[in-house]
């Protein structure tokens, strides 16, 4: 019933998650990541008492409502956000509430592989290149590299760079951000430090996608448009990029005081 109720929603998820220049390539694996959190609590599960619990219509009555909205306002984003309220409830009402936290934090976690909704996307990425962009010319200026800055479009003396859709940032964003909820949950922290690694995602994101954006108007500049925005090279300096933001966001967790051991894993 659940996986006829939410076919369509992932048959359009599917396409969002696999399309060109898509943000949400770490999608395909928000589900995998909870399905395997859910099993490292195997342990715990037998020693849990189970005990149904009418608190679990507190979820399932929103996440049909949820479900039903986004039926009604055509928007698949909505329909699939109801779905961790959905099993939420679920839990709640087949397992009871110790059960539910257990696993609860899984659950939450695929919120992760919810698209955002057109609308509300287009204007985030617009807003978030002009950002990109200025930020990324500031420096460039300090150091009297000569530019000029127009909107989201960067002229220098010999090439001209435009940061588009793909060099937002919001990509790299949402992909990171999801990345260190799963480490400040695996992590053995106190609270507020889990949430200080979780919120350091976002300016070491926007700080990562600056350098990108900088680096790519110098190798432009320095040996054409043509080669600075080629796949291959556009593709390398996104993943260098994102290794050297998760290499930053390792380090501000053991300057915190975050402990991980990969037994923490399994």
């Amino acid at each position: 019933m659940l996986a006829a109720l939410y076919a369509n929603p992932f048959r359009f998820a599917w396409r969002e998650w696999f399309a060109a220049g898509s943000y949400y390539s770490h999608a395909p694996l928000i589900p995998i990541i909870s399905g395997f959190l859910i099993w490292r609590k195997r342990g715990d599960f037998p020693y849990i008492a189970v005990n149904y619990s009418m608190l679990g219509f507190a979820f399932l009555v929103p996440g049909f409502l949820l479900r039903l909205l986004g039926d009604v306002w055509g928007s698949n984003s909505i329909s699939l956000l109801s779905l961790p309220c959905f099993l939420t409830g679920i839990a709640l009402f087949l397992f009871g509430r110790k059960m539910t936290r257990t696993v609860l934090f899984p659950l939450c976690f695929l919120l992760f592989m919810v698209t955002i909704p057109a609308s509300l996307l287009d204007v985030l990425t617009f807003n978030m290149k002009l950002f990109a962009a200025r930020l990324s010319a500031g420096p460039m200026q300090l150091l009297a590299y000569p530019l000029i800055r127009e909107g989201n479009v960067i002229h220098m003396t010999q090439s001209t760079v435009g940061v588009e859709d793909a060099c937002s940032g919001l990509g790299s964003l949402i992909s990171l951000l999801a990345l260190s909820t799963l480490c400040a949950y695996l992590v053995r922290a106190s609270y507020p430090r889990r949430i200080l690694l979780v919120l350091a995602a976002v300016p070491i994101a926007i700080i990562a996608n600056v350098f990108r954006i900088i680096g790519t108007c110098l190798v432009a500049n320095s040996f054409g448009a043509g080669i600075a925005t080629h796949e291959v090279v556009h593709i390398a300096f996104g993943m260098m990029v994102f290794i050297i933001a998760l290499g930053i966001l390792i380090l501000i967790g053991r300057a915190i005081k975050c402990r991980f051991s990969i037994g923490d894993v399994w």
